[in-house]
């Protein structure tokens, strides 16, 4: 078992943080086995694709996973209200929490760590599958027999809200696809000080 995931899972109030794609539902599985009911934190923006919330759904019913859906308010800007803004004032009971970010995503998480303190959040981040491969993602859930979310056989490589989201084109990185056509290549959530 992974070693990150361990330290996570063994502070006294973890959480995960999932949209549901390849590399949540592999720390979810992971974390789960070690904490079977740890928090599972989705933030539902109002704007997913219905395939994720049926897909998240299916997966917290079939696991009996302790998903927490965060609500959000409406704001004028969307990611900053309809994300940052919830996860922060979701976060606040919660003293670590995991995440399924790869450095080979994108060249904007190339410098990942597998943990670090948050000062804005003052809690740890966890990232154990940071120097993971999208091959080694995909390994693990043929392995234990878990299923990828359905946008993904229509191209989809990296799937966030509906409005924001495109199927990406061959030789572009996984997620080229999200706010496509804009300079922005994160949401906020993962751009914090450290």
């Amino acid at each position: 078992m992974n070693a990150a995931i361990r330290i996570a899972m063994g502070m006294p109030k973890p959480a995960v943080l999932s949209s549901f794609q390849a590399e949540g539902v592999v720390v979810i599985h992971m974390a789960t086995m070690i904490r079977p009911d740890v928090p599972i934190l989705f933030i539902d923006t109002g704007y997913s694709f219905k395939e994720t919330l049926l897909f998240k759904d299916k997966l917290a019913f079939k696991y009996d996973w302790n998903v927490i859906d965060i609500p959000v308010e409406d704001g004028p800007v969307c990611c900053r209200d309809r994300k940052v803004v919830a996860f922060k004032e979701a976060i606040k009971e919660y003293d670590c929490y995991v995440t399924g970010l790869r450095r080979t995503s994108s060249p904007s998480r190339e410098h990942t760590p597998i943990m670090q303190w948050q000062n804005d959040y003052t809690l740890l981040k966890v990232n154990p599958i940071a120097d993971w491969s999208k091959e080694d993602v995909l390994k693990y859930l043929s392995l234990n027999d878990l299923p990828q979310h359905p946008l993904y056989e229509q191209g989809y490589a990296s799937i966030g809200c509906e409005p924001c989201t495109t199927p990406i084109k061959p030789g572009e990185d996984e997620r080229a696809g999200r706010w496509r056509g804009e300079a922005r290549v994160e949401c906020g959530i993962h751009e914090t000080e450290s």
